[in-house]
């Protein structure tokens, strides 16, 4: 009976934190960022916008973050980079980057099964293989 309690608490505040980051990369980070100039980060010419796009981010919980974002554009070299991942330090890949310093820290120890079994019951995040095995720090294991 309080696992039960437990896990639907842990839900919510699952559901809570997501919301509230969302919230903050949302409004307080994305005003920081937007209405600057940037330079490209290979050839350093002033870059143009180039349009929005969604970006979807496993969570702790299973929730999913859903950023709204800019994306630039180099008019010299192309590099079509992301401001506001490169400000909350986002890597490639589907998951947070707390999600991924977790999934790199228990591959590192443990083998993939037993890696996936932790992350799901301390993390509440579940993986399939083939993200957990291309995770920073995992590969080549």
């Amino acid at each position: 009976m309080l696992t039960e309690i437990e896990e639907a608490k842990e839900g919510d505040l699952a559901r809570l934190q997501r919301q509230l980051v969302e919230e903050v990369a949302d409004g307080t980070v994305k005003k920081e960022i937007e209405g600057t100039e940037h330079l490209c980060p290979a050839c350093q010419t002033l870059m143009c916008r180039n349009g929005k796009k969604r970006r979807r981010l496993g969570s702790k919980g299973d929730q999913v973050i859903e950023l709204k974002r800019e994306q630039k554009r180099c008019p010299a070299c192309g590099m079509t980079p992301f401001p506001l991942d490169e400000k909350l330090g986002i890597l490639r890949g589907h998951f947070t980057p707390r999600v991924q310093e977790a999934m790199t820290r228990l591959g590192s120890r443990h083998d993939y099964d037993e890696a996936r079994e932790e992350l799901e019951l301390m993390w509440g995040v579940t993986v399939s293989l083939v993200p957990f095995a291309m995770s920073p720090g995992v590969m080549g294991r």
